[in-house]
């Protein structure tokens, strides 16, 4: 989950350097935010590539819906749902201590402190330092397009590399409440934590 939630984290991040940073800011961190991506991760391991598409959608109060693939992440601030449509199976638990920590919400929270260092020649944005690491990474790259993400590449401390495509990023007066809710499918595995 850790890997789908960062591209979240990134909508703040890369506003740093946008010359209304403090609009910007606001809209992203006080408004719901609509989110369609394409993501593609090479596996070093593997070495393999995959690909997938997904959306992902950010309300107040720490609430999230990210769809990609056919895993479903899924939180009204209370509740956690981990859904695998093709295994049929639910991971459910409750948002408390650390497992709050991994909402969109909360990780935006940590990287408006990140050091972002410009790279004039492509515009784009780098954080690499020890903080990055703390948190898995051993290198993120943020692009912005007309001060929107187009872009953001990750390199993990697994040397797996993902990179985001953002096709299409909206600012929803509200979202649906039911939209973070989510109601088991029947037949369902159902894990509980």
């Amino acid at each position: 989950m850790k890997r789908v939630i960062l591209i979240a984290v990134f909508i703040v991040s890369c506003v740093f350097a946008d010359a209304n940073l403090s609009a910007v800011l606001q809209k992203y961190t006080n408004s719901p935010v609509e989110i369609d991506f394409e993501q593609k991760t090479y596996w070093a391991v593997r070495e393999k590539e995959t690909k997938v598409k997904g959306k992902i959608l950010i309300g107040q109060g720490g609430k999230f819906n990210i769809s990609v693939g056919k895993m479903s992440f899924i939180s009204d601030g209370k509740t956690y749902w981990e859904y695998n449509s093709r295994q049929k199976q639910v991971r459910v638990q409750k948002v408390a201590g650390q497992s709050s920590k991994s909402a969109p919400l909360e990780l935006l929270n940590l990287l408006k402190t990140a050091d972002f260092t410009e790279n004039k020649a492509d515009k784009s944005f780098v954080w690499q330092d020890a903080k990055s690491l703390e948190n898995g990474y051993e290198k993120v790259v943020v692009f912005l397009t007309n001060s929107q993400i187009s872009k953001v590449i990750t390199a993990d401390t697994d040397k797996n590399l993902t990179t985001y495509i953002f096709e299409k990023t909206a600012f929803p007066a509200q979202i649906s409440e039911s939209s973070f809710n989510f109601v088991i499918p029947e037949g369902t595995q159902v894990y509980e934590d």
